[in-house]
C-alpha cells in the first residue's frame, strides 16, 4: 500500500504543492495537556519556496492510497528553520490561545463541572464537550484563585480522574476509561499482535506505590475548621496538600489519588509500519508478547507519525488504562 498525505493551509489545499519537495513529515499526538505538534521538512532546492506567515493555520490527514485518511489536527505555524537546501516548518496544535493561559480569579458557586467547563470554553471562544457522568458532577463552591483556566481544569480533572485538554477548538473534558468519542461514537480499540511490530520493542514496570491511603482535608466554615476524608487502610498515607471547599470534592480527589497510586506504573513503547488509526487516549491491545504484556489494558499516551524516503512508520508510547 502506498501512503498518502493531504495538507490543507488556511482551507487550502497545498498537497500539489509539498509532494516533490517533501523530505519528511512528522506529526505528535500526545494525552494530557501536552500540546500536539506537526513538523514539515521540504526541499529547497533553488531557494525559491515561499516563507510560511506565523499563524498559518495547517491541518494534515495520513493514510493510504485507496482507504480513508485520518485527521491528525489543525496546527498553527509559529516558527521555520532554512538550512543548506532545506526548510522546515513547525506547528503547535491551534488550541493553546493565550486567553486560556492568563491568571484569573473567580469563585464558582453552585455549578456542576459540564457548567462549568461550558463557562469557561464562552469566554475563551471553544466549544466545550465534557463527557457523561463528569457533566454532572456538582461543585457547591470552588475558587480560581490568580491561577489560569488551563490549569485550573486540569487541576479540576486531575480531582476526578478525567482527561482536560483542548484540541481543534473544543476544550474536551472526559473520563479517562470513556470508551466514546465526544460525537458519540465508540473508539475502536486498537489491536496489534507480535508480527505488526517492528524490532526493538521494549516494555518496562515499576511497583504499584506503597502508599495504603490518601487523605483529603475541606473546609467546614460553619465550624471554622478542617475536616479529613481519608480513602483506604493503613499507615502509609498520602495527603493531598490542596483545601477542598467541602467533603463531596474532598472525597472524589481522594478517590481518584487513590486509584492513580494503585495503578503503578507501567510503559510500552514500540514502532509499526504506518497505523493511520492510531491516537493519543485509544485503547491498545496487544498479543504474543508473553501473559504480562497481554494481559494489560494499554492507552497510548504519545503517537508519532512519521513520513520520509523510507516510508510510513508509527511510534507509539503506552501506558496502563485506568481501572487496571
Amino acid at each position: 500500500m502506498k501512503p498518502i498525505f493531504t495538507c490543507t493551509a488556511d482551507g487550502k489545499n497545498i498537497t500539489s504543492n509539498l509532494e516533490d519537495r517533501l523530505i519528511s513529515l512528522r506529526i505528535t499526538d500526545e494525552s494530557g495537556m501536552r500540546s500536539d505538534r506537526v513538523e514539515i521538512t521540504l526541499d529547497n532546492r533553488g531557494g525559491n519556496l515561499a516563507h510560511p506567515r506565523k499563524g498559518l493555520v495547517l491541518s494534515t490527514r495520513v493514510g493510504y492510497e485507496g482507504q480513508s485518511t485520518y485527521l491528525t489536527g489543525e496546527y498553527t505555524v509559529d516558527e521555520f528553520e532554512l538550512s543548506e537546501g532545506t526548510m522546515t516548518i513547525h506547528a503547535m496544535a491551534t488550541s493553546m490561545r493565550e486567553k486560556l493561559k492568563a491568571p484569573r480569579s473567580f469563585s464558582w458557586h453552585g455549578l456542576n463541572i459540564g457548567q462549568i467547563v461550558e463557562a469557561i470554553a464562552e469566554r475563551n471562544k471553544y466549544e466545550a464537550r465534557v463527557s457523561p457522568p463528569l457533566d454532572s458532577i456538582l461543585l457547591s463552591h470552588i475558587d480560581q484563585t490568580e491561577e489560569s483556566d488551563m490549569h485550573f481544569l486540569t487541576r479540576l480533572a486531575l480531582d476526578h480522574g478525567a482527561i482536560f485538554k483542548p484540541a481543534n477548538g473544543y476544550l474536551l473534558f472526559r473520563a479517562k476509561d470513556d470508551p466514546k468519542t465526544f460525537s458519540g461514537k465508540t473508539r475502536t480499540p486498537v489491536k496489534l499482535t507480535k508480527q505488526d511490530i517492528m524490532s526493538g520493542w521494549r516494555y518496562s514496570s515499576k511497583d504499584r506505590s506503597n502508599y495504603q491511603a490518601v487523605k483529603a482535608r475541606w473546609r467546614d466554615t460553619s465550624q471554622n475548621k478542617d475536616i479529613f476524608v481519608t480513602v483506604g487502610e493503613g499507615e502509609k498515607v498520602y495527603s493531598l496538600r490542596h483545601s477542598y471547599p467541602d467533603g463531596q470534592q474532598a472525597q472524589a480527589a481522594a478517590e481518584a489519588k487513590m486509584a492513580a497510586l494503585d495503578r503503578g506504573e507501567a510503559s510500552f513503547s514500540f514502532a509499526t509500519p504506518g497505523h493511520p488509526g492510531a491516537g493519543a487516549e485509544t485503547e491498545l491491545i496487544v498479543s504474543e508478547f508473553g501473559p504480562v504484556i497481554d494481559s494489560a489494558l494499554w492507552v497510548m499516551k504519545r503517537v508519532e507519525h512519521r513520513m520520509d524516503s523510507s516510508g510510513f512508520t508509527t511510534y507509539i508510547s503506552a501506558g496502563i488504562a485506568k481501572g487496571t
